[in-house]
């Protein structure tokens, strides 16, 4: 298969995104060791594909398939709507389409949150819990 070369350098800049250091953040509850986030990019044959992993206490806990995502630096969490108590956060982009997720130390779990985003959009995304991730 031949994939075009501005194609190919645009995978393989994602790819160097998207294989940074682990971010960790211990904000938040003091209880809470390390909360961290840490994009694994590859491709599928089609597109660029990234797994989103978030750690407690470097104990895997959730795992997320997105496409082309990057982690958002705590200084751009304003512009991106992320609350400042936000212990990580990363973007999904791709063809139009996108989802922003972040994580947040509350009580005795951490809180994933994500906002769906189109090109395009009429109303302001808002951001939903998808899940928690409590500490044993």
């Amino acid at each position: 298969m031949n994939i075009p070369k501005p194609f190919f350098a645009f995978l393989l800049l994602s790819f160097l995104a998207c294989k940074n250091n682990p971010k960790s953040s211990t904000k938040g509850n003091e209880d809470i060791k390390n909360v961290e986030l840490q994009l694994k990019g590859y491709y599928d044959g089609i597109t660029p594909q990234t797994t989103i992993v978030f750690t407690l206490d470097k104990r895997v806990e959730k795992i997320i398939e997105k496409r082309n995502c990057i982690g958002i630096k705590e200084k751009d969490f304003e512009k991106y709507e992320i609350p400042t108590t936000a212990n990580v956060a990363c973007t999904c982009w791709w063809a139009g389409a996108g989802v922003n997720y972040y994580a947040l130390a509350s009580g005795e779990e951490i809180q994933i949150y994500e906002q769906q985003l189109e090109e395009e959009m009429e109303d302001d995304p808002v951001w939903i819990l998808r899940g928690n991730i409590i500490e044993e």
